[in-house]
């Protein structure tokens, strides 16, 4: 894990909680700090492995390994991106790595195959849970680009910054992983509007 390119940005006038702590950790080896950052993050770390694994056991495991390269990386750390956009970077990568060591196509088909083999009467199902199910069958750049900007609830620039793509290449893949929803709520009778679909993800 390498810092961010240009790392003589010049440090946001105003630092969240989570970044302050893992700053002061970064710079002074600060135990507690370390401490109160990872107890904070935890639960939004493993959510957003579970969403790319859909395991509980890899997600966990994925955690683990972002938490370990979380403090090797430390010293690279100098607050010019949020500590929420640093650690999901992190998260992604580790949760990447264990779906192309353990077969990133099985296990997509498995969980494309779970989904389809369920009602898709519009009359039994809840557009919140079709958008929901929808987003595990998109491709993986499209789905962390969903998970990070709707569901971890990073900004745009934060979840580029998070997958190390530029903010325009994070917009298009919201764009085009929206389009893709749409057609999956009107292939299933729903109407797939923008809002409609915006509403799901929130």
């Amino acid at each position: 894990m390498t810092a961010p390119a240009d790392s003589s940005l010049s440090l946001p006038t105003v630092l969240d909680d989570a970044t302050r702590r893992f700053l002061r950790f970064a710079r002074d080896r600060d135990p507690t700090a370390l401490e109160m950052v990872l107890r904070d993050s935890s639960d939004r770390a493993y959510a957003h492995a579970r969403r790319l694994l859909g395991n509980a056991a890899d997600a966990e495991d994925a955690v683990q390994e972002a938490f370990l390269q979380l403090v090797k990386t430390s010293g690279r750390y100098d607050g010019s991106i949020t500590f929420a956009a640093w650690l999901a970077r992190l998260v992604h990568v580790a949760a990447v790595r264990a779906l192309r060591s353990r077969g990133r196509r099985t296990r997509r088909e498995r969980l494309v195959s779970s989904t389809s083999s369920g009602s898709a009467d519009p009359a039994a199902s809840d557009v919140h849970d079709v958008v929901r199910d929808a987003v595990k069958e998109l491709p993986e750049t499209f789905r962390a680009a969903i998970d990070l900007h709707y569901f971890s609830g990073l900004s745009q620039e934060d979840a580029a910054t998070a997958l190390g793509v530029s903010a325009n290449t994070l917009a298009v893949r919201i764009h085009r992983a929206r389009e893709r929803l749409r057609r999956t709520l009107r292939s299933r009778g729903f109407a797939a509007t923008g809002a409609i679909i915006v509403g799901a993800l929130a």
